[in-house]
Parts: structure tokens; sequence; C-alpha cells
């Protein structure tokens, strides 16, 4: 049987897994158990966003994983409101009580 990979996206010197987790109304016990799941099926690359109201657990979650955090790719998104240069640069930067792998000197939280 032939097999088949999917090519990574090339974005900025960085390769994307093309398929990743999504996690829009996940939350909780079943959040952590489909990360989980993902990971051992091999998922890198897993999508979030404010509005999903889950960013924290995400990355509680991947953290639990065990794998190093250069080793996957975590979007999100910015909402049309947080456009403005000040809106978007408080978006970027979460805040140490809800993330804090930020306070550690992490590029990214997660």
């Amino acid at each position: 049987m032939m097999q088949s990979a999917l090519t990574p996206v090339a974005a900025n010197g960085a390769q994307i897994p093309p398929v990743g987790l999504g996690t829009w109304q996940l939350a909780g016990d079943v959040l952590a158990a489909s990360v989980q799941a993902a990971v051992a099926a091999g998922y890198r690359h897993f999508d979030t966003a404010p509005r999903y109201e889950n960013e924290a657990e995400v990355g509680a979650a991947l953290r639990a994983s065990g794998l190093a955090r250069d080793s996957y790719f975590l979007t999100t998104k910015v909402w049309h409101t947080d456009l403005t240069a000040d809106a978007f640069r408080r978006s970027a930067v979460p805040p140490s009580a809800v993330c804090k792998c930020w306070a550690s000197g992490r590029s990214i939280c997660c």
C-alpha cells in the first residue's frame, strides 16, 4: 500500500503541520482527553481562540502532554475588535495570572 504524507505549510521559515486539532467547544476532561489522544496520534498542531474560552486549558493540556514547546504549533485568532495597535498588543501578551509560563521568560505562552 502506498503511503502519502501531508506536506507541511512553509511560513516565515517554519514548517507548520497542515492538520491540527481544533478545540472549539472543548473544555474540561473532554478537552484534556482530546489533546492527549491527538498527541498520541502524532498531532503537532493545535488550534484555539479567545472566543473559545479554553486557551488556558489547551495550554495546560499541552504542558501535561510532556511535548517540548518547540515541537508543536499552537494557533489562535485575533478578534476583529482587537486589530488596533494597542488592542493587538494587549491580546498578544497574556496576563500572568492566566498564563504563568509567561512570567518565566518564555517567548510564547504554553
